[in-house]
């Protein structure tokens, strides 16, 4: 019987990538620290959002009494499909693996891919534009349905196509006004976290900053009470028009998200149990393998006022005040 070779033991050990990669992609950013997923069957996922509520009156014993009725409106998630291929041929694994798995590079950096396509969709995508892609936190926060008498979670700081300065006010108003059954975790770039620290040092008027240690042990700075997750998957290169955000690139503002996880608020929705590896694969017209990275999911807001709110047209180098 023939022994073990050395290329088909290094075909097996390329399964061993597996466990690693839903540690690998969640220990990497704030949002996916905290994002629960929800798994389902099938491509869309319906929900009924609150339109209007009604009213309740007061009236005599025997006055003939009108009747109420809460209306909603349907709304459908479509689930999208993101994956990444690697290729290594048997001569490169083999050959050159001796202090570095070429393999296990090559899934470490395509996991850092996927991640990285996952969060610039979760806040940037744009479905009108490509319609493989989800609807990103900017488009859901500024086209969803809000409910008749309530207040859109939204402050715009541009004018016209200018970015203005952060308002600590504007931060408050959005934790407690806006979202006023909690919030679980503010995004932002490291540069306007940079500004957020220089105007909590300098007044007496804004809150205060602290550091606690998040679910993994590290240390997380909260802006009263609430923790703040440095994200630079946001950008500091959106673009404003008409007061409003308007796009990813072409200016110079930044936005902060205010976020409230949970079932019946902002989750990702996904198939199978989140991103999975197929393979290793043998290719037929090459001396190579192939692994493939895929992850069928969409990030969702449930709740049309409750879930997640932000700060847009934010200016990313002038000073913040109260």
């Amino acid at each position: 019987m023939a022994a073990l070779t050395l290329t088909e033991a290094q075909k097996l050990s390329l399964n061993d990538l597996q466990p690693g990669i839903v540690e690998s992609l969640v220990t990497r950013s704030p949002v996916l620290e905290k994002l629960p997923f929800v798994s389902f069957t099938g491509d869309n996922f319906e929900i009924n959002r609150e339109l209007t509520r009604g009213s309740a009156t007061w009236n005599a014993p025997d006055a003939e009494l009108n009747s109420e009725a809460s209306t909603f409106t349907n709304v459908t998630f479509a689930i999208k499909y993101m994956y990444r291929l690697i290729d290594v041929p048997h001569p490169i694994q083999v050959g050159l693996s001796r202090s570095v798995d070429q393999a296990q590079v090559q899934m470490s950096e395509a996991m850092l891919a996927v991640r990285d396509e996952f969060l610039d969709a979760y806040y940037y995508g744009l479905n009108s534009s490509n319609s493989n892609v989800p609807n990103g936190l900017h488009q859901a926060i500024d086209n969803i349905t809000i409910p008749t008498g309530v207040t859109r979670p939204v402050v715009n700081r541009a004018s016209g196509a200018t970015e203005g300065t952060l308002r600590i006010v504007d931060m408050d108003n959005i934790m407690f006004t806006l979202m006023k059954r909690g919030v679980d975790l503010m995004t932002m770039h490291s540069v306007i976290f940079r500004l957020l620290q220089t105007a909590a040092r300098s007044t007496s008027v804004t809150g205060t900053i602290q550091y606690t240690l998040n679910e993994l042990g590290k240390p997380m700075p909260a802006y009263n009470g609430v923790p703040i997750g440095i994200d630079d998957a946001l950008r500091i290169t959106e673009l404003s028009a008409s007061n409003v955000y308007s796009a990813a690139t072409g200016g110079s503002g930044a936005s902060i998200f205010f976020h409230r996880y949970g079932d019946m608020f902002e989750h990702g929705l996904q198939q199978t149990a989140g991103p999975v590896v197929d393979g290793p694969f043998e290719l037929h017209n090459k001396d190579s393998v192939r692994m493939r990275i895929k992850w069928y999911v969409v990030p969702a807001i449930l709740r049309s006022v409750y879930a997640c709110g932000k700060i847009d047209g934010i200016d990313d180098t002038a000073a913040i005040t109260a």
